[in-house]
């Protein structure tokens, strides 16, 4: 496709749907959602080869709007970014079986829609390869907005920049959290972790939230900054936490656990090169 994927105000309209499988497919512009539902997608049940968007994925009133919703994919490349929009799930990729690598040029952004802005995979027997965000990883104000999920492990999360919490609940929130073994093998971020800091009461709970059972190590470039609600610019392990490196501060908010470091189990060490404070 040279241009773009372009949904409409009709249910289903402005997609590509194939009943079992697409061997590769090449966008030349953006995935774009319509206001009506399920518009503006990629669609392969059975699954779907190597993916390439040159440019965005855009969600905007429809439900699943903006979606590329497939059984496996092979590998994903995208341009520019991921941005919900205030259709519930819309701008995302939704996977169902093995999943590899995923490349972001942009920002992964939840918007005002629930789910919006989201990278999955829902099966418990495989892994997430690997996802890479040169930008930043943003909560919208929709609950669990702008999130990277995957119901069994994740082998690294690198981000080039922040994550930031919205005022939505669990928005900018990474998880590795199903099967026998959760883990993600590597966290990677090149600036800071940063909590809601917004009206408290705003449902900013568990915004920025990084959690596994396992996390593998974790490297963050800049701070971890809480909010003002509780489990605000957290990194959990459940099980285990490998070494974890921080450039700069540790601090937290006005909100319960916020700006924290923590593990119900083993922890390797933890180096800050800044101070480590509680907030108010």
């Amino acid at each position: 496709v040279g241009g773009d994927i372009r949904g409409g105000s009709g249910i289903d309209t402005g997609r590509i749907v194939a009943a079992t499988t697409i061997k590769s497919a090449s966008i030349g512009g953006s995935i774009i959602g319509g206001t009506g539902d399920f518009s503006g997608g990629l669609v392969a049940f059975e699954g779907a080869g190597s993916v390439r968007i040159r440019r965005d994925i855009l969600g905007s009133g429809g439900q699943e709007s903006g979606l590329v919703f497939v059984g496996s994919l092979a590998g994903l490349k995208i341009g520019g970014s991921v941005l919900g929009g205030p259709g519930a799930n819309s701008a995302g990729v939704e996977v169902y079986g093995e999943m590899g690598k995923v490349t972001i040029g942009g920002d992964l952004a939840g918007g005002s829609g629930p789910g919006s802005g989201l990278v999955a995979m829902f099966n418990e027997d495989f892994a997430m390869k690997g996802i890479t965000i040169k930008g930043s990883l943003l909560g919208g104000s929709g609950v669990e907005s702008g999130q990277i999920i995957s119901s069994h492990q994740i082998g690294a999360v690198n981000i080039g920049r922040d994550v930031i919490g919205g005022s939505g609940e669990l928005s900018a929130y990474v998880v590795a959290d199903g099967g026998d073994d959760p883990m993600i093998g590597a966290l990677r971020v090149g600036g800071s972790i940063i909590g809601y800091n917004g009206t408290v009461g705003d449902r900013g709970d568990d915004g920025a939230l990084l959690e596994s059972g396992r996390i593998g190590s974790v490297k963050i470039g800049g701070s971890i900054i809480g909010g003002v609600e509780q489990d605000s610019a957290e990194i959990y392990a459940w099980m285990e936490l490998g070494p974890v490196s921080v450039g700069g501060s540790i601090v937290g908010g006005a909100g319960e656990f916020s700006g924290t470091v923590f593990s119900d189990g083993m922890m390797g060490a933890v180096k800050s090169r800044g101070a480590i404070r509680g907030g108010s």
